[in-house]
């Protein structure tokens, strides 16, 4: 078994007997991928190609915004707080000269 992008591969391809069925494989991921696409090839005991399967997936990349998007608003807020601090701190300042 073999995950590629764009013909790079994702992980470290798996080359392992079965002897049962279904089976879970262990896969070791080299690098990150986008819209990765893996290749299973059966063979039998000679070696030979019994059935080769190419399945696709797609990448999402929905979590990437809203981290994004929270980012900006929290420092948003801390900028808007500090400004507030900042003015309530030259008022009480200019109190304290004029009493």
């Amino acid at each position: 078994m073999v995950l590629v992008d764009m013909d790079r591969q994702c992980i470290i391809p798996v080359d392992q007997i079965i002897t049962k069925s279904p089976i879970n494989l262990d896969l070791s991921i080299i690098k990150n991928c986008k819209d990765p696409k893996v290749l299973v090839t059966l063979k039998d005991s000679s070696n030979e190609i019994i059935t080769e399967k190419s399945i696709s997936f797609e990448t999402s990349n929905e979590t990437d915004v809203p981290i994004n998007k929270s980012i900006f608003i929290v420092l948003g807020i801390l900028i808007i707080f500090g400004f507030i601090v900042y003015f309530i701190n030259l008022r009480k300042k200019e109190n304290e000269k004029n009493n």
